[in-house]
């Protein structure tokens, strides 16, 4: 009995430490979850700290990119920013900012057209002179000329001799052949490359003895064929020898007449040519009469010419080089501008261009911040000029200083963007070449 009653103390009093352990483990527990909830809200504290610090520093980041490039828009430090950008404010009036030197397109294509018209004009001008140009200098020529003859008997009785000088009168029964000798002499003040041809020829004329002009019969043989001589030299010097068969043409000539009963005269003329650039010209003959018992042979007058000639080098010289290559480099140079002239034209003209489908672009996205300037954009000249790379960076601008961005059209290849400040203005020039 006591021990039943020990033992339900027992369980009672466990009973009651169990109720109060329990307390006890409930506080715990709950102190537990109350630690834990507030490191949780700590940790979510951290991690909102963790992303604005991200956040600051992507900011930061991109801050300091976009100060890297070219434009920089710190709109605290409007000092350092100035400084950045170092540009003297122009003046702008109907739609024209520039602190710089531009073409219009207009001009480009008339600068274009002058250019092309110019080079191509000094290449044919080069051309020609390269193909027509030849060099020449005045040289002091003597020229002189003499014949001599000797007239050759058949064997006979009365003439030791077989052959007699000159300034005689002859037989013509025995005479047989007259060897005639022809002397050519240039002297040059200076050496010039030569080039001469010579030929003899033997003219025969049967005329009217009452008037030499009316010619009875005619014909012409060539002596001597025509013979070619070059050089360079300051000298130029050739004989030519003719053996005249004299007693073949006198025996004709006398046929002629007794057949045809004439009382006319004849006579050999033996000519020395020398072919030049106009044409023969006669430097020496001798005249032998035909057709008598006796004659006497007479000399052209000797020839000696004291004279100044212009004489052109043949070839090309330095200058014919030098102007060809000129000319051919113009005409590259010409055809080059024209080339670019007529893409320029092209591009201009295709309505699909790369320019035109970037700017449609850019009004239609940005339609809520763009405001298109109809009747041109005027701003103080005593504002500060800065201009931008890119219209992302001008949209920069535009949500920093909360200013809508104002678009000119200023030709059919150029636009321009500004965004206006107190103090300053943002410019973003758009055109057709950059694409």
């Amino acid at each position: 009995m006591k021990n039943e009653e020990k033992e339900e103390k027992f369980n009672f009093l466990d009973e009651e430490e169990f109720a109060e352990n329990t307390k006890k483990e409930e506080k715990e527990e709950k102190k537990v979850e109350t630690e834990e909830t507030l490191d949780t809200e700590e940790k979510k504290e951290e991690k909102k700290e963790d992303s604005k610090n991200t956040k600051d520093k992507k900011g930061k980041a991109a801050s300091e990119e976009l100060e890297e490039s070219t434009v920089d828009f710190d709109y605290s430090n409007v000092e350092e920013l100035e400084e950045n950008h170092k540009e003297e404010s122009t003046p702008s009036i109907n739609n024209n900012i520039n602190n710089g030197f531009y073409i219009s397109y207009e001009l480009r294509v008339a600068l274009m057209v002058l250019f092309s018209i110019l080079f191509l004009a000094l290449a044919s001008g080069l051309i020609i002179d390269a193909v027509t140009y030849s060099e020449s200098e005045t040289v002091n020529y003597n020229e002189s000329s003499s014949t001599d003859y000797k007239v050759c008997l058949e064997e006979n009785s009365d003439y030791s001799e077989s052959c007699l000088g000159q300034n005689m009168q002859y037989l013509s029964l025995i005479t047989k052949n007259i060897p005639v000798t022809f002397d050519y002499n240039v002297k040059l003040s200076s050496p010039i490359d030569y080039n001469l041809d010579y030929y003899v020829v033997g003219s025969l004329k049967i005329v009217d003895r009452d008037n030499n002009e009316k010619v009875l019969y005619t014909s012409e043989d060539v002596l001597v064929p025509n013979t070619n001589i070059s050089n360079q030299n300051d000298t130029i010097k050739f004989t030519s020898n003719v053996d005249v068969d004299f007693k073949y043409y006198n025996n004709y000539v006398t046929g002629y007449k007794s057949r045809y009963s004439l009382n006319s005269d004849a006579y050999l003329d033996v000519i020395l040519y020398l072919n030049e650039n106009t044409g023969p010209r006669r430097i020496s003959s001798v005249t032998i009469p035909l057709g008598e018992q006796t004659y006497g042979i007479s000399k052209s007058q000797t020839l000696n010419n004291n004279k100044n000639v212009v004489v052109e080098e043949k070839g090309w010289s330095l200058r014919n080089y030098v102007c060809c290559v000129l000319g051919i480099v113009s005409a590259i140079i010409g055809l080059a501008v024209l080339i670019k002239l007529i893409r320029l034209l092209l591009k201009v003209s295709n309505s699909k261009s790369k320019y035109q489908r970037k700017l449609k672009q850019l009004l239609r996205e940005y339609d809520r911040v763009i405001v298109v300037a109809r009747n041109g954009y005027e701003v103080d000249t005593n504002k500060k000029l800065i201009k931008v790379l890119s219209f992302t960076e001008l949209l920069d601008a535009r949500d920093a200083l909360e200013k809508p961005i104002v678009y000119v059209k200023v030709n059919e290849v150029k636009s321009e963007f500004y965004v206006e400040d107190v103090d300053k203005v943002y410019q973003y020039v758009m055109k057709d070449a950059d694409f």
